[in-house]
């Protein structure tokens, strides 16, 4: 009986070591080989961080449609993600190839394919016999086509790459440009936890988990408090800057440790002031060589270019279609938006557009915009601050706003300069005054005021505003004693220019007045109040609200010099004027019948 079981079980397992046997050789006969490799492979990164989204993506894409496109702009890791992509998933292919595209497909495939010795008189022919050889070998395939360039005359080369699909191949390509009919996945920026792995990666720079959670509370306080924070914040703030441009993290932290001098408040004062592609590399070499490297017009034409200048003095955020058509007059603004994105030079969607900051800075400095070029964005930017002075037109704008700044520091920078451009700094200028952000508002009018005197003179009248402009800042911030001989030179212009007698003469007599008023020097308010005030009666009527203005200033200042008459026949002739002039519940009559009432009881 055992006997008979044994030979039961023995004839069992002959079976099952058959069926195994047959199917490993069944295996082995549809690979030729171990996974092996068609091509060289670039040593991958062993410090690879992230992307394991992409990474799925990648997967599941080519699971579904054998075919896909990473397309990105230059140096923001396509190449590092493919080839980290080959390092964790080359054992499930039979045969894998890595071909980047130094020239143009063909030649540079069939260069890379020089273990299958592909045959042919021309480079046509030899492609041609490198797929057909590609086509024959078995089992799970990739073959990744990495930094596609021109795609427009590589689609020859591209639609015959498909064929190799029906053959059980994967195809992983990468480019900057959008291929038709191409599945495609866009390589955005990194997200800022991994921008800030890398980044301290390589800066060197030490972390402690516990120092870290200790520091952020700290933080917390001292940003509420108005503090500058620690090197985190400072990291972060660059990392914002670059865009969490992959490449530019790399370059950026490791030119921090190379140089040790270089701190981050230096980096990020340096970026503010938009010499990112002054920061050093090496003793020879700095950021703007690598922006030379990485990116080329080539392959654009005139009108792109144009646009692209113009794009530079944009912020890198996603502006929306209708934006930029309130900005440039372009006839065909909408193709040229979408072909720029089509060729990696713009992301966003169907009716959004950005720029990336490191394709911005590339274009401002190395085909920085002119004048001539701008002139159509400044002309209606003009246009919608042409009423700057008037605080509904900062209300109005108020989502424009980031535009002009960046159109601002972008002409600051680069030193772009005309009449219209010191117009523009002026109005924006008057906007920032308005919203009581004065620290913004000082270099514009700096600026308005330096390319004025080039252009127009010292004594031109539009001189005289952007003076009176600037003491009326100064005034705001405190600084009397800066305002005051703004104020003067004002006057000085406007007597000569305008004449003694003119209303807009009286108008900066009443400033200088004002401010001395400010500074509780009421005697020698007195006789500017009276200049004015004699003007005003002349050129706009004793009756006019600016004349009763100037009554009620005069009764203020004789009432804290405690001359109480004096006061209370200059405020009872601004109230009568008022009372004809403004509602009775109008706060200005209001004020001025409380305060007559206040200096007729000193009277008694």
């Amino acid at each position: 009986m055992i006997e008979i079981i044994l030979s039961a079980l023995k004839s069992i397992i002959n079976k099952i070591a058959n069926i195994v046997i047959t199917k490993f050789f069944n295996k082995l006969s549809q690979k030729d080989s171990f996974p092996q490799s068609l091509t060289l492979i670039p040593n991958p990164k062993s410090n690879f961080i992230g992307r394991k989204k992409e990474l799925k993506y990648i997967e599941d894409k080519l699971k579904e449609n054998n075919v896909l496109l990473i397309k990105g702009i230059g140096g923001i890791g396509k190449s590092t993600l493919v080839l980290h992509y080959l390092k964790i998933h080359k054992k499930k292919f039979n045969h894998y190839g890595y071909i980047p595209v130094f020239n143009d497909i063909k030649t540079n495939m069939v260069s890379a394919l020089n273990k299958l010795n592909p045959q042919g008189k021309n480079i046509d022919e030899k492609f041609q016999n490198a797929l057909m050889k590609l086509q024959e070998l078995k089992g799970e395939k990739l073959l990744i086509i990495d930094d596609i360039r021109n795609v427009e005359n590589q689609k020859d080369a591209i639609d015959k790459l498909l064929w190799l699909l029906p053959s059980n191949w994967k195809l992983l390509l990468t480019s900057r440009e959008s291929i038709e009919d191409i599945n495609q996945y866009e390589l955005n920026k990194l997200s800022l936890e991994e921008a800030r792995e890398l980044f301290i990666q390589h800066s060197g720079i030490k972390t402690n988990k516990k120092d870290e959670k200790i520091n952020a509370i700290l933080n917390t306080i001292l940003k509420y408090l108005g503090f500058k924070t620690d090197n985190k914040d400072k990291i972060n703030d660059i990392l914002e800057y670059l865009d969490r441009h992959t490449l530019f993290i790399e370059l950026t932290a490791k030119s921090l440790k190379k140089n040790k001098k270089l701190t981050l408040d230096e980096l990020l004062n340096m970026f503010k002031k938009g010499e990112l592609p002054a920061v050093k590399t090496s003793r020879k070499e700095n950021f703007n060589d690598y922006l030379r490297q990485r990116f080329k017009l080539d392959g654009l034409d005139e009108e792109q270019i144009l646009l692209l200048k113009k794009l530079s003095l944009m912020p890198s955020i996603e502006i929306p279609y209708e934006t930029l058509e309130s900005f440039f007059d372009m006839e065909n603004l909408g193709w040229l938006l979408d072909e720029l994105r089509d060729k990696g030079w713009l992301t966003g969607d169907r009716n959004n557009y950005k720029i990336h900051q490191i394709i911005k800075e590339f274009i401002l400095n190395n085909h920085t915009p002119t004048y001539k070029e701008t002139k159509d964005l400044i002309d209606n930017i003009n246009n919608l601050l042409k009423n700057s002075a008037d605080p509904q037109t900062a209300v109005d704008n108020r989502d424009n706003i980031v535009y002009f700044e960046s159109v601002a520091s972008a002409l600051l920078q680069k030193d772009i300069v005309s009449e219209d451009i010191a117009k523009f700094f002026l109005n924006l200028a008057n906007i920032y005054s308005g919203l009581g952000e004065y620290e913004k508002a000082l270099p514009l009018y700096k600026k308005a005021l330096e390319i004025r005197k080039e252009k127009l003179g010292e004594e031109h009248p539009n001189i005289a505003i952007i003076y009176n402009n600037l003491a009326v800042l100064y005034k705001a911030m405190g600084k009397y004693e800066e305002a005051l001989p703004l104020y003067e030179k004002a006057l000085e212009i406007r007597k000569e220019k305008l004449g003694e007698e003119h209303p807009i003469t009286a108008l900066t007599y009443n400033n200088i007045a004002e401010l001395y008023k400010a500074m509780g020097k009421y005697k020698k308010a007195l006789p500017l109040y009276k200049k004015a005030l004699e003007i005003q009666k002349e050129k706009l009527g004793e009756k006019h609200p600016n004349t009763a203005t100037t009554y009620y200033n005069l009764a203020f200042c004789y009432s804290n010099l405690k001359k109480y008459q004096e006061a209370y026949n200059y405020m009872k002739k601004a109230v009568e004027i008022w009372q004809e002039s403004l509602p009775t519940s109008h706060p200005k009559l209001t004020k001025a019948q409380v305060d007559l009432k206040f200096i007729k009881e000193k009277l008694k």
